[in-house]
């Protein structure tokens, strides 16, 4: 039996969007007389997160989320100031397994551009991980697997191609 290769997850710990996109939202766009409440959206984000990197599993559902969380963010980064938002995301090194002082490499960056890319990470990542645990004896098994990396090779190419040019940028 052939076996697959499968990337790592990166790990993201939990991080309280809400009070801080509640804040710049009422300062930036709510007006003194009519205050708008944002609550319900934003606890819907902050549950789409949690689906998103915390509860995941080798599940069609758990893509969708990563999807759906993604989206999410995209929508989120034209309308709001990158400068003014200071979420401190931190996401773990999928390739760490840690030290015998029992540390793991991890990153902080309070930006949305850096959530994305770890989410999309994770996207490229899981589709790896379903196309590993596909019987690949069967033909509908081998065709699932080669759908999932055929679509992580194509998440992974834009990744590269997002970063790099993210890091040009800087530089």
């Amino acid at each position: 039996m052939t076996e697959l290769l499968f990337v790592p997850l990166k790990r993201g710990s939990d991080v309280d969007i809400i009070k801080p996109l509640k804040n710049l939202i009422a300062s930036t766009y709510s007006t003194a007389d009519k205050p708008e409440d944002y609550t319900d959206a934003l606890s819907e984000l902050n549950k789409l997160r949690y689906l998103a990197v915390r509860n995941l599993d080798r599940t069609e559902s758990s893509v969708e989320n990563i999807g759906k969380y993604y989206d999410q963010l995209a929508a989120l980064e034209q309308k709001i100031p990158v400068q003014e938002l200071q979420i401190p995301f931190k996401w773990k090194d999928a390739f760490d397994k840690g030290s015998i002082f029992g540390g793991r490499i991890s990153l902080t960056i309070p930006s949305l551009a850096y959530e994305k890319v770890c989410i999309l990470y994770n996207y490229g990542a899981l589709c790896t991980e379903i196309a590993e645990s596909q019987n690949l004896d069967t033909e509908e098994g081998l065709q699932k697997a080669n759908k999932k990396l055929q679509v992580a090779a194509g998440v992974f190419s834009a990744l590269k191609d997002k970063v790099v040019g993210a890091i040009e940028q800087v530089y």
